[in-house]
């Protein structure tokens, strides 16, 4: 499966959508736990991590504007 889908279709199972600091806050809660428990590796958490280090800067830029 193409790593850009996976990382996609994981970002979408664990929330839908995301435009404050307690829903990153949450969702990393989520992707780590999936982490420990072995249903991702690490590479696909630190694909997965950055995108949503990149959404959350994106809202959090776009709530300055």
């Amino acid at each position: 499966m193409n790593k850009k889908i996976l990382i996609s279709v994981l970002l979408s199972l664990i929330h839908v959508g995301m435009n404050t600091a307690d829903d990153f806050h949450r969702r990393m809660r989520d992707l780590n736990a999936l982490l420990r428990s072995g249903q991702i590796g690490q590479e696909e958490y630190d694909e997965a991590r950055a995108e949503l280090q990149r959404e959350y800067d994106y809202w959090m830029y776009r709530s300055e504007v």
